[in-house]
């Protein structure tokens, strides 16, 4: 199974991001550990 996920930042994106981003790197090296992934990153054009 593959999956994109796609968003659309608000425009404090920077000033809230600190506050999620520590939960978000925990679940994601957590997953790295059990294999999980096959690969991550950006996509697309930042517009």
């Amino acid at each position: 199974m593959y999956a994109v996920l796609e968003y659309t930042y608000e425009d404090n994106y920077l000033e809230t991001r600190e506050k999620y981003r520590p939960v978000h790197l925990k679940a994601a090296w957590e997953a790295v550990e059990r294999g999980e992934p096959l690969l991550g990153g950006a996509v697309g054009d930042g517009s």
